[in-house]
């Protein structure tokens, strides 16, 4: 009787166990609940799923997900609409999206500039925009811009507020203020200049995009005749 019951009592352990490995091995391989797509193509660009492999074409309607690189062609420009969220990349911009699932939006900017509009007050912790300089932790909902060259960066906010954080600084940004950030070579100072926001093709067209999103948004649809 003894042996029965430990029989018994050894198949019933193996069989809990084999289920809940089966459940976490389910969990794991579950597909994150957010991705990214490109909504919006002008232009040329290139992607690399996964962060290896080879690069291909940009198509609209591609998904982007944790460790794409996103590459755009000088003269293009590009639009990844991730939930409410809208990136929009320049011409000649890398971008690599290092983390996007249900609990994080974590992107870094190799080269060139990119704008953030985050709408919903849910993702303002979730979001992080990281660069060679720093790193962008949006404080509220707005619109944020980041350009990243050979010479140094800029930091821009165009709604909203922001903080910028590094090894060697860390401050907050409110609604209309940039600032250029250049890091001397073999140091780990930055000089860090406020400016007004740049006045250049890319951010008008940020500011132009976004007034005509939200425009549409926030515009009720005709009622049916």
């Amino acid at each position: 009787m003894n042996k029965l019951l430990a029989s018994w009592c050894l198949r019933l352990w193996l069989g809990v166990t084999l289920a809940a490995g089966m459940v976490a091995a389910q969990a794991a391989g579950d597909p994150p609940g957010r991705v990214g797509r490109l909504a919006d193509l002008d232009g040329s660009g290139w992607l690399q799923q996964g962060g290896q492999g080879e690069w291909t074409g940009l198509q609209r309607n591609q998904p982007v997900t944790s460790g794409d690189w996103i590459s755009t062609d000088p003269g293009s420009r590009a639009r990844v609409e991730i939930g409410s969220t809208v990136l929009r990349l320049d011409g000649g911009t890398v971008l690599q999206v290092r983390r996007l699932d249900d609990a994080r939006i974590d992107l870094w900017l190799q080269s060139g500039a990119v704008s953030a509009r985050i709408r919903q007050p849910e993702v303002i912790r979730e979001f992080s925009l990281n660069w060679a300089l720093g790193s962008l932790q949006p404080t509220g909902t707005g619109a944020y811009v980041l350009s990243q060259d050979d010479t140094g960066s800029r930091l821009s906010v165009l709604a909203g507020e922001g903080r910028f954080s590094s090894s060697a600084r860390s401050f907050s940004l409110r609604a209309g203020q940039s600032v250029e950030l250049v890091q001397q070579p073999g140091s780990r100072q930055l000089d860090i200049t406020w400016t007004d926001l740049p006045q250049d093709r890319f951010v008008a067209w940020v500011q132009d995009e976004d007034l005509r999103s939200d425009w549409a948004r926030d515009t009720p649809p005709s009622p049916a005749r």
